[in-house]
């Protein structure tokens, strides 16, 4: 059987068998019998699976958006989960693998395939190159996999706790009969960075194309689990080391169309590593409408009001803005947030000017030509709280809210998550348990695992 056709299967085992299935089918390498390392790297360019099924239920239960009364019933009457996403709910999935859950570890069943059988292939000197591109591209695939679950379903980190709160499954094995646990919080991070720094020390500075890994977009990832994990100092550090490497920044005015449907285009000079959302009905511009707050934050010289929303002409604003050139979100890493994190690292650390330097550099280019004044403040604290603003404005709908009220919370920001629907009120407190999501109730059933 040729490797397409062996490839295809392992693809179609992963992607479309129900959970029984998925969790008793024998692990057989036969199944991929790969021959060269071109073979491989067919695996991780899945684009349609490893770059554009990215989670969104964060997204969903974040504060960037709302809806009204009546679409949230319709989505109910449809019995779509996004509804039941939007209050917190017990239950935000619907069972099989067209999920987040689904979804993302199919992406750690590949990266521990071509794991698995990369060393087996044999390869000479003119093949190094391509030999660590894959190896690094897998350990990055997991890596940042591992990230995107422990920011939904894993407690925020505590320095304290987390030797004792649960994590996710740490799945380093493609053998399906290997039986699924629950790792610490601690341990989920480690395996994170682990396998994000080994990425590191493999991949290209410069890759064929942004939906593959790269030294910049690994250590980018690596910044961003160490902002996830409030270790600020690691964070500013590998942000820096990324920034070193590609710094460019996407300058908002003319040639720029802001009337365009989809103004920003994919693949633009800011992006460092490329990958998309999952769809989802209730983040379409259709129905999710900005929050009215964040909207009004933006200041009217502010390209980014009339670039990133589209006015709904009935007093609420949609967003247009994603770096994916179309409604699906952005949820890859860009150098706008690379800035972002070494900005706020900086000012965690007491350093104003670093900070200030990072933060006016990036948002001149996000403001008409000439009428953007500068920060100057000196107070550390002040500087840190407008950082943290201009963070939210910067990266609406890229799958980091959720992860920052975790973090924030954690530093006593007190943010307290409200939605209120035909007079009843949900409402999410700072350092909730409902902060790790449910997890799939069909996964809970059959592997046995801890449900949040």
């Amino acid at each position: 059987m040729p490797i397409r056709i062996h490839i295809w299967l392992l693809i179609f085992v992963i992607s479309t068998s129900s959970c029984k299935k998925y969790l008793d089918q024998k692990s057989d390498q036969r199944l991929v019998t790969a021959s060269s390392l071109a073979d491989l790297q067919a695996i991780l360019d899945n684009s349609g699976a490893v770059h554009q099924q990215d989670p969104l239920s964060g997204e969903r239960a974040s504060d960037n958006y709302f809806i009204s009364a009546q679409q949230w019933q319709q989505l109910v009457s449809s019995g779509s989960p996004d509804a039941r996403a939007y209050i917190w709910g017990t239950d935000i999935y619907n069972p099989g693998f067209t999920n987040d859950w689904g979804y993302l570890y199919n992406n750690v069943q590949r990266a521990n395939t071509v794991l698995s059988l990369v060393d087996g292939i044999p390869h000479g000197p003119t093949e190094e190159t391509e030999y660590r591109q894959i190896k690094g591209s897998a350990y990055f695939v997991r890596g940042r996999s591992f990230l995107l679950g422990a920011t939904l379903w894993a407690k925020a980190w505590d320095e304290v706790t987390g030797v004792n709160d649960l994590g996710i499954p740490l799945r380093l094995n493609p053998d399906f009969n290997i039986i699924t646990t629950r790792a610490s919080v601690k341990e989920t991070y480690e395996q994170i960075l682990r396998d994000l720094k080994v990425a590191a020390m493999l991949l290209p500075i410069y890759p064929a194309h942004p939906t593959r890994p790269s030294q910049p977009a690994a250590y980018g990832f690596i910044a961003r689990t160490y902002l996830s994990m409030r270790q600020y100092d690691s964070a500013g550090y590998y942000a820096n080391l990324c920034l070193q490497l590609k710094d460019d920044l996407l300058n908002l005015n003319p040639p720029i169309n802001s009337s365009a449907n989809f103004p920003i285009t994919r693949f633009n000079p800011e992006v460092i590593y490329d990958a998309v959302s999952s769809v989802t009905t209730m983040m379409g511009q259709a129905i999710a409408k900005i929050d009215t707050t964040l909207y009004r934050s933006f200041a009217s010289n502010d390209l980014r009001q009339t670039v990133y929303f589209r006015n709904n002409n009935n007093g609420s604003y949609a967003f247009k803005g994603s770096y994916s050139g179309s409604n699906t979100g952005f949820t890859g890493i860009a150098v706008d947030e690379v800035y972002l994190m070494r900005a706020e690292a900086a000012a965690r650390q007491g350093k104003v000017i670093e900070a200030l330097n990072d933060l006016n550099r990036l948002l001149e280019e996000k403001w008409r030509v000439g009428f953007y004044v500068p920060y100057t403040e000196t107070d550390p604290e002040k500087v840190l709280q407008i950082i943290l603003q201009e963070r939210r404005k910067q990266l609406i709908y890229r799958g980091l809210r959720w992860m920052d009220i975790k973090r924030l919370n954690k530093e006593g920001q007190t943010i307290i998550l409200q939605r209120v629907l035909d007079g009843e009120v949900y409402k999410l407190s700072p350092n909730e348990s409902r902060y790790a999501l449910p997890i799939p109730q069909d996964v809970i059933d059959i592997t046995g695992i801890p449900q949040n």
